[in-house]
């Protein structure tokens, strides 16, 4: 029973049945308004036809007043399409027919009929004949003719024309043929339906199977996105309503995929965030506690060395203060906590402090320190922050710069800001460690740096500070020409 329940449930055979219910309906609609048009319409022509052969037979009637040649036509029209045709007077009364059999010489028509030969009206009527059973289709057609040609009559009956009398030709033909000939067209009509059901059946299955295999193949996508494969993809054949809705669940496992890559990126950032900060806490700690111990132990031999120890240990207190310190500055300026104290901002004095911090150790390696900032207008910003900006730059930059180098603080305004540079003529960074300079403690190679290594944290914290001003910074560098920092800063934030 499962099985049946699924073929139940199955899009395919729902589609299919619809489809297939939907065109036996409408055949079962059209068939019997064709059948009911077709059989009025054959009705109608054999009706038509009697009264074109009545008409012919009056005619001759009327025009020769002869009777013998009219009954001679009759029973020629008669036995071209096996119909019976007659003859009657004002009264009613059979003058002659070409099937005695039926309608005998004395023979009356019935009140409908006598009614209408009165009225003057042509009457199509079906019924039968007294004695026989067979059902007929009868026209009577009434005739205009001189008294002359039927002496003895009397005027008509209308009493209206006396010098006129009506007579009456009636035809008529068997109803069972027209029945059979019909019964025939629905017989065909049924056959062509039956037929077209079996079409409909074959090429609606196949319309449901190529409508509903790129559902499947949808819902394959989205079964394994459910279970975490982001990789696979709908393959699109089409751009109906279904392909658009592949496309659509493409871009979303697209979207799911960079969502997830960027979600490992973050765990792998938090793993190695937690081994720096463990990494960089860990030497100092190590250092004041062997000091620590010394001291404990009384190996210091005497009032120098133990101030020599305290220094080391007061040193690597200072630095893991200032590691938690540019940690804590960090994820303020990162979660936009940090407040920044805007006012209006020298540019070129802003660059000149800088430059003047550090000229003397600048001069000290042997490295050539210059400013060049153009008039502009004042830039609006926290000094401090942006101050502490440069200082990081300007500390990479001399560190990163050989002795006769040049380090340069340049700054040029733009129409809806200042952009801000520091190059020197250093080492360069290798432009595998570039896309990855701005993040937390990421270190290029220390064997080409002056001095102590600082934290890692410096750029991450500058760009931080960059982006909360509204601003951005990016590098361009090339190994053994040089690095260029590259600062825009909004001049409203």
């Amino acid at each position: 029973m499962t099985w049946l329940k699924q073929l139940r449930e199955s899009i395919v055979v729902k589609l299919w049945l619809s489809m297939v219910l939907l065109f036996v309906g409408v055949m079962i609609i059209l068939g019997l308004v064709l059948s009911s048009m077709f059989e009025q319409f054959y009705f109608n022509w054999q009706a038509r036809d009697l009264i074109n052969r009545s008409l012919q037979v009056g005619k001759v009637l009327a025009e020769e007043g002869d009777w013998a040649k009219a009954y001679t036509y009759a029973e020629i029209l008669s036995k071209e399409d096996g119909s019976t045709i007659g003859i009657t007077n004002s009264h009613g009364v059979v003058m002659g027919c070409s099937n005695p059999e039926h309608f005998s010489r004395g023979a009356r028509l019935s009140q409908e009929e006598l009614e209408a030969l009165d009225a003057g009206r042509i009457l199509i009527k079906q019924g039968n004949i007294p004695g026989q059973r067979q059902t007929l289709l009868m026209v009577l057609v009434p005739v205009e003719l001189p008294v002359s040609v039927m002496p003895g009559m009397g005027p008509w009956r209308g009493g209206r024309n006396t010098s006129l009398q009506r007579v009456g030709v009636f035809a008529y033909v068997p109803v069972a043929p027209i029945t059979e000939t019909i019964l025939q067209v629905r017989l065909l009509l049924s056959a062509t339906a039956m037929g077209a059901v079996a079409l409909i059946t074959v090429l609606g299955l196949l319309m449901s199977r190529k409508i509903t295999t790129p559902v499947l193949a949808i819902t394959e996508v989205a079964i394994a996105m459910i279970k975490g494969d982001f990789s696979r993809r709908v393959e699109i054949s089409s751009q109906d309503e279904i392909g658009r809705l592949g496309q659509t669940l493409n871009k979303l496992g697209e979207e799911l995929e960079r969502s997830r890559q960027a979600q490992e990126g973050l765990e792998k950032m938090r793993r190695d965030f937690i081994a720096n900060v463990s990494h960089e806490l860990r030497t100092p700690l190590f250092l004041i506690q062997g000091y620590t111990e010394a001291l404990q132990e009384g190996l210091a031999a005497d009032e120098a060395a133990r101030e020599e120890l305290l220094a080391v240990i007061m040193d690597e207190t200072r630095r893991m203060q200032g590691l938690v310190n540019e940690l804590l500055d960090l994820a303020r300026y990162q979660a936009g906590q940090a407040p920044l104290r805007m006012e209006p901002i020298q540019v070129e004095e802003l660059l000149a402090g800088v430059a003047q911090k550090f000229r003397p150790w600048a001069q000290e390696q042997g490295i050539s320190l210059e400013v060049e900032a153009q008039p502009g207008p004042p830039l609006t910003g926290d000094y401090d922050a942006l101050t502490r900006v440069l200082i990081n730059l300007t500390d990479n930059a001399l560190r990163h710069t050989p002795a006769g180098g040049q380090v340069t603080l340049l700054a040029e305004p733009e129409a809806d800001g200042w952009k801000i540079k520091v190059r020197d003529s250093g080492y360069g960074i290798p432009a595998a460690d570039i896309p990855y300079i701005f993040e937390r403690f990421y270190k290029v190679d220390k064997a080409r740096t002056r001095g102590r290594g600082g934290t890692g944290l410096g750029l991450a914290i500058a760009r931080s500070i960059v982006e909360a001003h509204g601003g951005s910074i990016k590098v361009e560098s090339e190994e053994g020409k040089g690095t260029e920092f590259q600062i825009f800063l909004p001049a409203k934030v």
